[in-house]
């Protein structure tokens, strides 16, 4: 399991891009046995603003399906969480 909650602003473009090197290899080495999640809490690019507070994206990469989901959106710090998966 890979985890962040808005960590994306902070590290180096190099730092991200390590980072997302080691996700995809470990991404590729999933199986059934072993599989990976991905799981973030972050501003999509262009984020939408309710009230003047921007609207964050609670995702999901499952691997080795490679699925990649949308789960919840939440205003900072998980106020007003949707939810768009049954639980």
């Amino acid at each position: 399991m890979v985890y962040h909650s808005l960590l994306i602003d902070y590290p180096t473009e190099e730092s991200l891009a390590r980072m997302g090197e080691a996700i995809q290899r470990a991404a590729a080495a999933a199986s059934s046995d072993a599989p990976v999640a991905w799981l973030r809490f972050e501003a999509p690019a262009g984020a939408i603003h309710e009230k003047g507070l921007p609207t964050f994206e609670v995702r999901l990469a499952l691997w080795p399906e490679g699925d990649d989901r949308l789960v919840a959106t939440a205003h900072l710090w998980g106020k007003q969480v949707r939810w768009l998966v049954e639980p």
